[in-house]
């Protein structure tokens, strides 16, 4: 299947805690959602500060900025219970998370003891960045920068802040590429390559590093490429002109692709410009330019 696949209504969430275990007692102190009609966000969202009924450590305080005191005045769970599950509307909405298994444990606790139905099982957009962009690092603040999102309010860590980021990146990023992959898997993928780019000619040692069914990256997937223009580097370029070897392909290939560096780290290290290591990486089959250097061609 190759079109892109994007549920007609979704619910983006996250919630913000007091640690990691329910059955220790922990509680949900922040909710925020926004709901996905074809993919982009409706202007509906959903927001809650929760009083857990008990403190709030100072280590689970620190990385949210939600204090005890600040929660002592706003309402328990159940009290907003109602509201949620009237956001979510129909008991077959699919919901998003980052790390779901997390956010599944807290909001199936807090609904049960708020004497609702446990919630349906949650769809994990960790698990299907893994599936479909292969090894590397998924966290909500890389992926984020993939594909230029920002966050606002609180920054990382505030729930509605990091709601509104994940339904930017299933929308630019992973569902595309879930699309993508799904065409490489289909009838006839082993002969299908990204145009401009012949991966029959991609280094033994290069294709080890790629996971299977790997899609070469395009702009539309990764700020980094899109604003190559914007990198920022000083000083000379001791490696322009000189003839690529195999292990600085592999290192390439790893900092970009595994280690996800921005361009002027790389160009640092590898002495070439941006353009050279983006013509360099398409190549390698890593990445899909399109017309986006097309004058530098």
């Amino acid at each position: 299947m190759s079109e892109i696949r994007m549920p007609p209504r979704a619910i983006v969430f996250d919630t913000e805690t007091t640690g990691f275990s329910p059955a220790s007692g922990d509680r949900i102190v922040e909710i925020g959602a926004v709901e996905l009609i074809e993919g982009r966000p409706s202007g509906r969202e959903f927001h809650a500060y929760i009083n857990p009924g008990r403190d709030v450590p100072w280590v689970a305080a620190n990385v949210h900025g939600l204090t005890t005191a600040f929660l002592a005045d706003k309402p328990a769970f159940r009290e907003i219970a109602g509201d949620w599950l009237a956001f979510v509307g129909e008991p077959a909405t699919p919901l998003w998370a980052h790390n779901a298994s997390f956010d599944q444990r807290f909001l199936e606790a807090e609904l049960v003891w708020a004497g609702h139905p446990p919630c349906p099982p949650i769809n994990c957009s960790l698990n299907l960045a893994k599936a479909v962009l292969g090894p590397g690092k998924y966290s909500l603040a890389t992926l984020a920068g993939r594909v230029g999102a920002t966050f606002s309010g609180r920054g990382a860590h505030s729930a509605l802040a990091d709601a509104r980021v994940l339904a930017g990146i299933l929308h630019d990023l992973l569902w595309p590429a879930e699309a993508a992959k799904d065409r490489a898997d289909g009838p006839g993928s082993a002969s299908q390559a990204p145009s401009g780019t012949d991966h029959r000619l991609r280094p033994a040692g290069v294709v080890d590093l790629l996971p299977p069914g790997f899609i070469a990256i395009s702009p539309a997937m990764d700020a980094r490429i899109r604003h190559y223009a914007e990198a920022d580097f000083a000083g000379p370029l001791p490696a322009k002109g000189k003839r690529w070897t195999p292990a600085e392909d592999q290192r390439l290939v790893v900092g970009f692709l595994h280690e996800t560096r921005d361009l002027p780290d790389l160009v640092q290290e590898h002495g070439r410009s941006p353009t050279a290591l983006l013509m360099r990486l398409e190549r390698l089959g890593v990445v899909e330019l399109g017309d986006l250097l097309r004058a530098a061609r």
